[in-house]
């Protein structure tokens, strides 16, 4: 019994002999070695990918077992052509028996690549029960990846040339293939016809025809589109097709971002008494990665964190208690909003994940490991998050006295702004951005109001280091530095690196956790007030 995770993985005939050895993708060593056969193997839920590289005969037959999330195990008999033997003379896969132990339906994956010759004719046979799904046709010969569907049919049979394109394919058996490579191989030829009307774009003497003709085939498909999207008998496919779709903005609507933006689930993710298929289902579909992505980090990519977090709360509330679909997105954006460095907020967003989500046990598939882990960062991050309030410190400035009393603040200022600038001398980027913050604060010395301070904390161990190089630059701001402090200003504002900047408002909060360059400062405050009195 071979035990595999989820992952990709790869079988390699020996060449010596037909035995053949199983490794997991971006490793090394064999997962199991010199085997005959296969055997049985238990999988994880998830898409694996089998890639034979051989030049010999494999002889491999076998159960492989899905785990569903709910427990349920869909099995699958797999032969590699007649008998079990795959050969250059015989490169047919049949799939048998699919079987599952509840009327549920579910979808298994299987890709294969990269075959053990150069094929012109591949042919994928479906028997047994079947869940309702997309699987994936395997092209041996270019690594291209072309979808069919599993309806339910007890046989039926897709055939294509080497490469597989939809205009090649002949299907038996399955009307549900047969609407979709139809659909397919029209949409396939218009991008064609396209492309050679932009050719002819080019050129002026060609241009004024070619206009017209672009918008007769957009017109053409536009209509073809909408009448093979809604068959008599509407087929998975075009069921996926139009669940993916993005919203419709009526033209009444005068917010049309913002419309966009909180209907874009509304067809994938309806009110569960209009779903037609189970969340559980919808997720292995190659387009939820593209829609996942493109609504968080292209939609949203600008969006403030306080909209971002709204935006993560409506989606969970539609999800509901279904924890697989919500592993999957959170899955897909936790990582990503935690190890943003340049992007504004979006470790506002990450804390919010925590404070919401994972730290209230709404996560169970998170280890106690990890879930301890991502507390001790959330502690840290959070104190240093725009809206938090900024700690105040006290240090030594360059007189570097002992005495508390002649520490200075970095909260009692009379200006309405504080910069808090952490630097280190020694860093060729700190030298550079203290120089161009100075010059925007002498300009503003002898100005009649200036609506910041800068309290510089020297981040450098060498005191006598930092002192020369501050007298040497002449910075007029507050200087301070050295052992004599009140708290960790590391942990305090989650300084890990230098430089760093933290901007506090009249009421010290934190406004910004960014380095900004200083020409944009004055422009930053401006804006912010903008903000702010928009809000009131």
């Amino acid at each position: 019994m071979i035990h595999l995770r989820r992952g990709t993985y790869r079988l390699r005939s020996r060449t010596d002999n037909n035995n053949f050895d199983v490794y997991k993708d971006g490793t090394a060593s064999a997962v199991a070695t010199n085997r005959t056969s296969i055997g049985s193997f238990g999988i994880t839920s998830g898409t694996y990918r089998i890639i034979f590289e051989n030049t010999k005969t494999i002889n491999m037959t076998g159960q492989i077992y899905i785990n569903a999330d709910d427990g349920v195990q869909a099995h699958l008999s797999m032969e590699l052509g007649e008998g079990g033997t795959h050969t250059a003379d015989n490169p047919t896969l049949k799939i048998n028996n699919i079987t599952t132990s509840t009327n549920s339906q579910k979808m298994a994956f299987f890709i294969l690549k990269k075959s053990i010759a150069d094929h012109t004719q591949h042919t994928i046979t479906i028997k047994g029960k079947a869940p309702t799904g997309t699987e994936n046709i395997p092209n041996f010969e270019y690594n291209f990846d072309n979808n069919f569907v599993i309806d339910g049919s007890q046989k039926f049979s897709v055939t294509g040339d080497a490469t597989l394109s939809p205009a090649s394919v002949t299907v038996k058996g399955s009307d549900a293939n047969q609407q979709m490579f139809n659909y397919l191989k029209t949409v396939e030829s218009a991008k064609k016809e396209l492309n050679d009307i932009r050719k002819r774009q080019k050129n002026p003497a060609d241009k004024e025809q070619a206009d017209k003709e672009e918008k007769a085939l957009i017109e053409r498909m536009e209509a073809f589109d909408a009448s093979a999207r809604h068959p008599k008998k509407p087929q998975f496919f075009f069921d996926l097709v139009n669940l993916f779709d993005e919203p419709e903005v009526p033209d009444s609507i005068e917010d049309k971002s913002t419309y966009f933006r909180t209907h874009y689930w509304d067809r994938l993710l309806p009110k569960p008494e209009n779903a037609r298929y189970k969340l559980a289902d919808l997720r292995h579909t190659p387009n939820l990665f593209n829609k996942v992505n493109y609504f968080f980090f292209g939609l949203m990519y600008y969006a403030d964190s306080d909209t971002i977090c709204k935006e993560i709360d409506r989606l969970a509330a539609r999800i509901g208690d279904d924890t697989a679909m919500l592993r999957y997105i959170f899955d897909f954006i936790e990582p990503r909003y935690y190890r943003s460095t340049r992007n504004i907020g979006w470790d506002a967003v990450w804390c919010h994940l925590q404070a919401e989500y994972y730290q209230k046990g709404r996560c169970p598939w998170v280890s106690e490991g990890n879930l301890y882990n991502m507390r001790h960062n959330f502690n840290r991050i959070r104190q240093s998050i725009i809206g938090a309030h900024g700690q105040e410190l006290w240090m030594a400035d360059t007189n570097q006295s002992s005495d508390p009393k002649d520490w200075v603040s970095s909260h009692r200022f009379p200006t309405k702004y504080v910069i808090l600038w952490f630097w280190d001398p020694d860093c060729h980027h700190c030298q550079e951005q203290s120089a161009a913050l100075k010059v925007l604060y002498d300009s503003l010395l002898t100005a009649p109001y200036r609506p910041f301070e800068v309290y510089a904390v020297g981040y450098e161990s060498d005191v006598e280091k930092w002192k020369k190089y501050v007298r040497e630059h002449d910075f007029r701001w507050v200087n301070v530095g050295g052992p004599n402090v009140n708290i960790d200003y590391q942990e305090a504002y989650n300084v890990h690196g230098a430089p760093t900047m933290i901007i506090l408002n009249e009421r010290r909060d934190i406004i910004m956790n960014k380095v900004l360059p200083a020409k944009n400062l004055l422009k930053f405050f401006e804006d912010y007030e903008k903000k702010k009195q928009k809000q009131n």
